[in-house]
């Protein structure tokens, strides 16, 4: 009987293979990894309601990952990133037994990111994000100098690769990935996001917001913690969006920060928020918000191309006058797809371009359509699908060499 384990490293992913879980033929079983002893992934409440098999894992040396692995003799483990330490060692050992890994994309890829350097905040944020333990094991790691992912290294240690579009398969094939292992099947996160049907009033009911008004929807990434922005440029950019709203007749704002941030200052947006005019997402799904929503600002986030794939108007906001990560989001501007905010003084008239400026908006619609179609292959749902078959084609191909 085909085995699968799951290895999560946020809630996104794991939404992301619950889809592909309740896809599999019967027959087939699974067990998700949950690492959340370890790192603060939000995802045990998830898993919990979902009533899918699980083990909390208690260490993620190596030597505990093996015999895990051996206990569980899976057919195939699945990652959503294997530059991410967890997800990394179980991709090592399972190479060592000879377990096949597929790592399923999880976001746009970028493999140039611009950090900020470390400081006392960014040091204190880690502490509420990972344990102790974790952090004493990867600094006796760095100690001793063994070997550990590199971002650069994405997909370098997974035998397979099941990726959302022909861009992201020449980007990986750029880099020297081998082409028979790269995949195009398209986005089971895109599949939700397509598929979902929403109740607007009540959404906006919950928040306490008004469905009458044009509402701009800021997902915003958790920029701090990956040290592309400092806190008081993440501060400024809220502010100022917050400002130029203020003074905008008929508009609203939702602000929803990224989980792990909202993991670790629960109470950040607090200054932000005043019911009336601005108001806190973070009770709200993503993909919910993006639904309702007139138009997105955001930042890095992926949360760009899925509402460039229901036809949402996009902008991309980065007050900091530098470049922080690429391709994305500068892709975004240089196709033309979305609109760029760069310019404190210049964000309410940004926004109401990209609300009323028809010329505008039709433009960004046209170029569009072919930009998602290279970045997310199909937009017809069968996403999940075409990764069950992919994983089914794994399993069998296998099983016929073990025989």
């Amino acid at each position: 009987m085909p085995k699968i384990l799951f290895i999560p490293s946020s809630l996104n992913q794991f939404k992301k293979f619950l889809q592909i879980m309740n896809k599999l033929p019967d027959g087939f079983t699974h067990t998700t990894i949950n690492i959340d002893k370890f790192r603060q992934t939000f995802t045990m409440e998830s898993i919990k309601s979902s009533k899918v098999d699980f083990i909390a894992i208690e260490s993620i040396t190596n030597q505990s990952v093996r015999n895990m692995i051996k206990e569980q003799n899976p057919s195939l483990i699945i990652l959503g990133n294997d530059t991410d330490i967890t997800p990394y060692i179980f991709a090592v050992e399972s190479k060592k037994i000879g377990i096949p890994v597929l790592l399923i994309q999880d976001g746009t890829l970028s493999f140039k990111t611009v950090k900020k350097p470390l400081d006392i905040g960014y040091a204190m944020d880690l502490f509420k994000t990972y344990t102790p333990k974790f952090l004493l094991g990867r600094i006796l790691a760095k100690l001793k100098r063994s070997k550990g992912p590199k971002l650069s290294d994405y997909g370098c240690y997974s035998d397979y690769i099941a990726v959302w579009g022909e861009y992201a398969r020449n980007q990986l094939i750029e880099r020297g990935s081998p082409p028979e292992k790269i995949i195009v099947t398209g986005s089971p996160s895109i599949d939700f996001v397509l598929k979902q049907q929403i109740d607007k009033n009540r959404i906006f009911q919950s928040l306490k917001a008004d469905p009458e008004k044009k509402t701009i929807f800021f997902a915003a990434s958790d920029m701090i913690g990956a040290r592309l922005w400092t806190r008081d440029e993440f501060e400024n950019t809220i502010k100022q969006v917050c400002n130029a709203v203020n003074n905008m007749d008929e508009v609203q704002l939702i602000i929803k920060i990224h989980p792990f941030h909202q993991g670790r200052e629960p109470k950040f947006m607090e200054k932000f928020v005043d019911g009336k005019k601005i108001f806190d997402g973070g009770i709200v799904d993503t993909t919910d918000l993006l639904q309702l929503c007139d138009i997105l600002i955001t930042d890095v986030s992926t949360s760009a191309l899925e509402a460039m794939a229901i036809g949402k108007n996009v902008a991309i906001i980065n007050l900091t006058s530098r470049s922080v990560s690429e391709p994305y989001p500068d892709i975004y501007i240089t196709d033309g797809v979305a609109f760029l905010i760069n310019n404190e003084e210049q964000v309410e008239t940004c926004l109401n371009r990209i609300l009323y400026d028809n010329e505008l908006r039709d433009s960004l619609a046209k170029k569009r359509n072919e930009f998602v179609k290279e970045q997310l292959f199909r937009l017809d749902g069968k996403s999940s699908e075409r990764v069950v078959d992919l994983i089914i084609k794994i399993i069998e191909n296998r099983f016929r060499i073990a025989n």
